[in-house]
């Protein structure tokens, strides 16, 4: 157990270090060197999403574990759905032009998936780059804002943003 300190003025380095030492002292791989400075850049976005779902943040009535989605994605698995088109289909039979809104070019592949989406399917969208993912991702916001629906698109990379 490390010890607290009332103050920063009672704090005692050595005592701290050799508190650390001894609980870590099962870890071959692990030591405490009292004498070295290690300057790093830490990033903690990742730990801030870590601690958002960890479930004992959640109030009783919200918890994140009861989530049908969180739960489907972590346990149960999800329900999955026929195809929208079959083997053999022609899209233009089962895709109505007049039902689709595209703001940008989708190929056969890229209508299906965004119909999926507009039909409330949960869905995965990948693939190696240059296959029209974001191409997609757009066109299926821009389905959902045209049905009235609000939309969190939440990217890691600022280029997705864009």
């Amino acid at each position: 157990m490390v010890p607290e300190w009332e103050d920063e003025e009672d704090f005692d380095p050595e005592a701290y270090f050799a508190a650390v030492s001894a609980a870590i002292s099962d870890q071959p791989r692990r030591s405490v060197n009292p004498d070295d400075v290690v300057l790093g850049f830490f990033s903690f976005a990742k730990f801030l999403m870590y601690r958002d779902l960890d479930a004992a943040n959640w109030p009783g009535h919200a918890s994140i574990d009861g989530h049908p989605i969180v739960s489907a994605l972590f346990g149960d698995g999800f329900d999955v759905p026929g195809s929208l088109l079959p083997e053999e289909g022609n899209l233009d039979e089962h895709l109505p032009l007049a039902t689709t809104l595209h703001v940008l070019d989708a190929d056969s592949s890229q209508s299906i998936v965004i119909e999926e989406a507009r039909q409330g399917q949960n869905l995965v969208v990948q693939g190696p780059p240059g296959t029209g993912k974001s191409q997609t991702i757009a066109n299926i916001i821009a389905a959902a804002v045209h049905a009235g629906q609000k939309v969190l698109f939440v990217a890691e990379k600022m280029a997705a943003l864009l």
